[in-house]
């Protein structure tokens, strides 16, 4: 299955970034239904897989257990890849 080429990381919204122990993911408004958050470390692990209602637009969660790094961000609705982005964790 190919990956679509239809977003961009700009579209998805992550602040505070670097952050020390939590995060807040802004989803466009013209998603609706529920989507999958997955977010990697550098080595390919996921470190969390959640699903959200899309209905809000406003998601945070938690980094306080992650170690200091880079981490990759990827939304999937109804398995499709929808927007990626990326979080620096500092400590």
């Amino acid at each position: 299955q190919e990956e679509p080429t239809n977003y961009t990381a700009a579209d998805l919204l992550i602040y505070p970034n670097p952050t020390q122990s939590a995060f807040t993911i802004v989803t466009p408004e013209s998603l609706t239904g529920f989507g999958q958050v997955l977010v990697f470390d550098n080595m390919g692990r996921a470190v969390l897989n959640q699903q959200i209602n899309l209905e809000t637009n406003i998601h945070s969660f938690s980094a306080e257990q992650w170690p200091a790094g880079l981490y990759w961000i990827r939304l999937t609705v109804e398995e499709e890849v929808i927007r990626l982005g990326k979080i620096s964790v500092i400590k």
